[in-house]
């Protein structure tokens, strides 16, 4: 598992690599998955700093370089826009928006 660089943190040496079900979310992102369609200056300026992140995959954690977390911590698929989801404790029911 990636270790931490951030002073005073410590990252636990194995984490459960998730097999079943199939992921729903984005696992990674590489400068393969930069948009397209920005300007060509927007891209190279992300390809530049994707060089200077953190990016070792899952379980990436945070660091004092900048790391890039994909999939993320927000949980719900990483729902960048509701960040909620609702539950219906008595019906056993939790739905996350689209």
């Amino acid at each position: 598992m990636p270790q931490t660089d951030v002073p005073g943190e410590w990252t636990s040496a194995t984490q459960p690599m998730p097999t079943k079900p199939a992921p729903f979310a984005k696992q990674s992102f590489t400068e393969k998955d930069i948009n397209p369609y920005l300007p060509k200056d927007a891209q190279d300026e992300l390809r530049a700093r994707l060089k200077t992140y953190r990016n070792d995959g899952l379980f990436t954690p945070p660091s004092v370089e900048g790391s890039i977390e994909m999939p993320g911590h927000n949980g719900g698929a990483n729902n960048k826009v509701w960040r909620q989801n609702a539950v219906g404790g008595g019906q056993r029911f939790s739905g996350l928006p689209p």
